[in-house]
């Protein structure tokens, strides 16, 4: 697992396959988002995963797709952490600059209610 630098709003590019991780700070709403951008006919299979939990998948995109976006809220408490997983059933996208992602993680930090 690599663990990866987001700051809060701001795109990260991975290449390849493989897990890259992010623990929040704060408790609150965040929402992730990975937009693949180079697809190849291949077994691909995303997952977005909070505290090794799956939250939200996709597999197996269709020869024609271009790209796949990939994204949900989740309601964190602090030091969860976010795992956006990149695998494939096809040893094809194994290699390093077949598979490339744009990971965004933005946090709405919870600090009370109005009343």
């Amino acid at each position: 697992m690599a663990n990866i630098s987001l700051k809060d709003g701001q795109s990260v590019t991975v290449v390849g396959l493989g897990t890259f991780s992010k623990s929040v700070t704060l408790p609150g709403i965040y929402e992730a988002s990975i937009v693949i951008s180079e697809l190849p006919p291949s077994g691909l299979s995303v997952l977005i995963q909070q505290n090794g939990s799956t939250k939200f998948s996709f597999s197996s995109p269709a020869a024609t797709q271009q790209t796949i976006n990939l994204q949900g809220m989740l309601n964190c408490a602090a030091n969860d952490t976010i795992a956006f997983v990149l695998s494939s059933s096809n040893v094809n996208d194994e290699q390093l600059n077949t598979v490339k992602s744009q990971i965004l993680l933005t946090g709405f930090a919870v600090t009370g209610f109005p009343s």
